[in-house]
């Protein structure tokens, strides 16, 4: 019957070309699908996938591959098998009011050391609404990995550009109720390099309380070049330029949305503010 044939009904590329087209049609960018194939039990694989959000961000991945087909798709339970995002690379253009201009405002800071060992107690608010918990009906399992991925930030008509290389993640899911383990790292084209691991917790007995969520990771930082990713921040509005060099090793706790635990040092060399 039809159920047997759905997998080789997905894979046809009027049926590609139908959800493409009603994607594009929402009017919040362009997506374009080289390929894409299904199966019940075999895997699902989707090839040159392509993402224009017409604000100036390009993504492109090479393939996402799973090992699980349709059918751990099915039930409470959605097993993803083993889920790889293969050579993603991301292209942002930011314009260049955005990034912050300017006379020096503080003159150059060397090997500014913190070490803070606290708890901070998350800001609250009389007229805030804490969000209510979220009964989720299905669980999720299996592994997510992303391979070989590039990033970089342009300010447009001008020749800054920094980029990225290396960029790869595996989040481990034995569940959404149990810790889902992370390791995730990136370098900085020239050199810097940016590591995280760790664990989060979501949800317990299928309810995501954000008063609940917690996490336990472990940021390092080794000669990260500020610059960059002040210009990326700029993308969300306009921020002072920065320049300088990132050395740090924290560990940071979270137990809810009101209590918050980090520990290590961070060191700030050359730093130069303007804007």
């Amino acid at each position: 019957g039809f159920v047997t044939f759905l997998p080789s009904f997905l894979s046809m590329n009027g049926t590609r070309a139908l959800v493409v087209n009603k994607i594009n049609s929402g009017g919040n960018g362009k997506v374009s699908i080289g390929s894409w194939a299904f199966s019940w039990f075999s895997g699902i694989s989707i090839r040159n996938l392509a993402f224009d959000d017409n604000k100036g961000m390009y993504v492109k991945v090479e393939r996402i591959k799973t090992s699980q087909g349709l059918y751990g798709l099915i039930g409470q339970t959605i097993d993803a098998g083993t889920l790889v995002v293969s050579s993603p690379e991301i292209l942002m253009i930011v314009e260049q009011e955005q990034v912050g201009t300017g006379s020096v405002s503080s003159s150059e800071i060397r090997s500014s050391q913190v070490h803070q060992p606290e708890q901070v107690p998350h800001a609250t608010s009389t007229t805030a609404k804490t969000p209510c918990p979220i009964k989720v009906p299905v669980d999720v399992v299996g592994t997510i990995k992303v391979e070989n991925g590039k990033m970089s930030v342009r300010v447009k008509d001008t020749n800054q550009k920094y980029d990225f290389e290396k960029i790869n993640c595996v989040l481990g899911v034995a569940s959404l109720n149990k810790p889902v383990n992370i390791e995730a790292g990136l370098c900085q084209v020239g050199g810097g390099a940016f590591r995280l691991s760790g664990s989060v917790k979501l949800m317990e007995n299928g309810v995501l309380d954000p008063a609940k969520i917690g996490s336990d990771v472990t940021v390092e930082v080794a000669a990260l070049d500020l610059e960059p990713l002040a210009v990326l921040a700029s993308a969300a509005g306009n921020i002072p330029s920065v320049k300088g060099t990132l050395d740090t090793k924290l560990q940071i706790k979270v137990q809810g949305e009101n209590k918050i635990a980090a520990e290590g040092s961070i060191s700030l060399s050359n730093l130069l503010l303007s804007g």
